[in-house]
C-alpha cells in the first residue's frame, strides 16, 4: 500500500525541513513526499531543492489557499492512501507504521490523537501543552485516495480559506465513511511565533463566522433527507428588551459600551452588567451608571457563566448581549426589533459588524485587513434573541471558554430556530491587545468539540 505524503506550505522555509525530515523518518517501505508551495515569497523553493531529489515539488505562482494546495497535492499523488502534514507540524516516528495496519479493506480513514507543542519564548524549544485529544486535523489521519474523487466525498472546497478540513471531514461523516480510531498520538501540532503572529490572530477573529457557516452547510445537507426539527410556532411581539454585558477587567472600555446601549433610538428596558471577577476598576466604572443599570458581581467563572447569570436576572421578552469592549450603533436595537416584529417566525436576528483597531492599540495591533473590516456579526454582540428561544435551545455551555456562543448558535440551528441577518452595520468590534492575546489556534480544540457534539445530536435525533 503506497502512501503519498502531501505537505502544503506557505512561507515556512524555516520549519519545512523538520516536517520533511519527520516524513522521511517514518521508514515506510512505499512512500512519496509531495511539497506544494502555495506561492511563498521566502526561500521555500531553495530549501526544497537543497533537501534532495526524492521530493516531488509543485510551486504555485500565487497564493491560492491551503484547500487548493491540498487538492493539487492529491491530483499528482500516486499513492493508494493520502497522509497530510502541514509544514509547521510534526509526526511521531511511528505514525505510518501504527496507522497503516489499521487501514483494513473496509476502512477508509484512520484517525489518531493530536498533541499540542508550544514554543517556550524563554528558550525557544517546543514543550508539551495539554493532554492528547481527538480533533479534526488532517495530519492526525490516514485517508484513502479514492475519497477525494468527485463521485465520493470530493476535493476540498477552494472557496474556504479556513476550516476547509472541517468541511471535508463533515462531508465524509455524512457519507458514513468507515473510520478506525486509535489512542496513540498521530500528530504534533506546533504553536509557535509564526503561527501566533498578529495577522494570524486577526484572521482567527473572523474564523468563528466561517466555522458556523461550515457547520450550517452540513446541517442543511443533512436536512435534504431528514429534517432536524420543525420551526417553533410564531412568537408574540417583544414588549421588553434586556441587555446583558458580561465583563472582566475592561475598565478602559466598559463605559463606552454602556453609553452605546443607553444611546439606542429604541432604549433597552434594562441593562445588566455582570462582573465576572474583575480585579481592576471595572466596578468603579459601573457605579457611574448606578441609576441606569443593574450591576452584579460574581467570582470569575468565564463569559458563558456571566451571560447565563444575566439571563437568570433578565426580565425582557428579547435578549441582547454586548461585549464590554464593543460598541453598538444607535439604531441597533430598533432595527433588530423591527425585524422580529415583522417576522414572527424569526427568533434570532443578527447584523453586520465593523471591526476596528482601538486608538490605544495602534502601535501593537496591525490594521484591519479590508476583507475583515465588515463581516456578519454572528457572535454575541450582534445578536437579538427572543427569550423563548433560550427555553427551547438552553443556555450557554459553561464548559467552553470562547466557543460558547458558537455552540449555542449551532444548537439553535439544529432545533430549527428561525434566524435572519440584517445587511446593516450595527456593531463596532474593537481590536486591542487584550482580546487578541486570548485568541490562539488551540481554540480549534473547542471548535472540534462543538462539531463533535453537533454530529452526536443529529445522530441521536435520526435514530430516535
Amino acid at each position: 500500500m503506497k502512501v503519498s505524503v502531501i505537505i502544503p506550505t506557505y512561507n515556512r522555509a524555516d520549519l519545512l525541513p523538520e516536517a520533511i525530515a519527520c516524513a522521511r523518518q517514518q521508514r515506510y517501505p512505499d512512500l512519496e513526499i509531495i511539497v506544494v508551495d502555495d506561492g511563498s515569497n521566502d526561500q521555500t523553493a531553495d530549501v526544497v531543492r537543497a533537501l534532495g531529489g526524492d521530493i516531488h515539488f509543485v510551486r504555485l505562482e500565487r497564493n491560492r489557499g491551503v484547500a487548493t494546495a491540498r487538492n493539487i497535492g492529491v491530483s499528482v499523488a500516486s499513492g493508494d492512501v493520502i497522509a497530510f502534514l502541514d509544514s509547521d507540524d510534526l509526526w511521531p516516528p511511528d505514525k505510518l507504521r501504527t496507522q497503516a495496519p489499521l487501514m483494513r479493506a473496509e476502512i477508509d480513514m484512520v484517525w489518531g490523537k493530536t498533541q499540542i507543542l508550544r514554543r517556550d519564548p524563554s528558550h525557544g524549544r517546543f514543550t508539551l501543552y495539554d493532554a492528547p485529544f481527538f480533533t479534526v486535523l488532517l495530519g492526525s489521519m490516514l485517508i484513502r485516495r479514492r475519497l477525494f474523487d468527485a463521485g465520493s466525498v470530493g476535493p476540498f472546497d477552494e472557496m474556504l480559506r479556513q476550516h476547509e478540513d472541517l468541511d471535508w471531514f463533515l462531508r465524509a461523516r455524512e457519507q458514513s465513511v468507515h473510520t478506525n480510531t486509535h489512542d496513540d498520538v498521530a500528530l504534533y501540532y506546533r504553536l509557535h511565533g509564526s503561527s501566533l503572529t498578529r495577522d494570524a490572530q486577526l484572521r482567527l477573529i473572523a474564523s468563528k463566522t466561517m466555522f458556523i457557516s461550515v457547520l450550517k452547510r452540513s446541517i442543511e445537507r443533512r436536512r435534504g433527507t431528514n429534517v432536524i426539527a420543525a420551526r417553533a410556532p410564531s412568537e408574540p411581539r417583544p414588549e421588553r428588551v434586556s441587555v446583558i454585558i458580561p465583563v472582566r477587567n475592561q475598565e478602559r472600555y466598559l463605559g463606552e459600551a454602556i453609553a452605546s446601549a443607553l444611546a439606542q433610538t429604541r432604549p433597552p428596558d434594562e441593562i445588566i452588567v455582570v462582573d465576572d471577577g474583575s480585579t481592576d476598576g471595572t466596578s468603579d466604572v459601573a457605579r457611574q451608571y448606578a441609576d441606569r443599570i443593574r450591576y452584579v458581581y460574581q467570582p470569575p467563572h468565564g463569559a458563558p457563566a456571566a451571560r447565563n447569570r444575566g439571563l437568570a436576572l433578565a426580565t425582557g421578552d428579547a435578549i441582547a448581549f454586548l461585549d464590554a469592549d464593543d460598541i453598538w450603533l444607535p439604531t441597533k436595537l430598533e432595527a433588530q426589533l423591527t425585524a422580529l416584529e415583522a417576522q414572527p417566525e424569526i427568533d434570532v436576528v443578527f447584523c453586520y459588524v465593523e471591526q476596528f483597531v482601538s486608538e490605544d492599540a495602534q502601535e501593537v495591533v496591525a490594521s484591519v485587513p479590508d476583507r475583515l473590516r465588515h463581516l456578519p456579526a454572528v457572535y454575541a454582540s450582534g445578536m437579538l434573541v427572543r427569550r423563548a428561544a433560550f427555553e427551547r435551545v438552553g443556555r450557554f455551555d459553561e464548559r467552553f471558554i470562547r466557543a460558547d456562543v458558537v455552540d449555542w448558535i449551532v444548537r439553535s440551528r439544529q432545533r430549527g430556530i428561525g434566524e435572519l441577518t440584517l445587511p446593516n452595520v450595527l456593531v463596532r468590534r474593537r481590536w486591542h491587545a487584550g482580546n487578541l492575546s486570548r485568541v490562539s489556534r488551540a481554540l480549534d480544540n473547542e471548535y472540534a468539540h462543538v462539531a463533535k457534539a453537533a454530529l452526536a445530536r443529529h445522530r441521536n435525533q435520526r435514530e430516535s
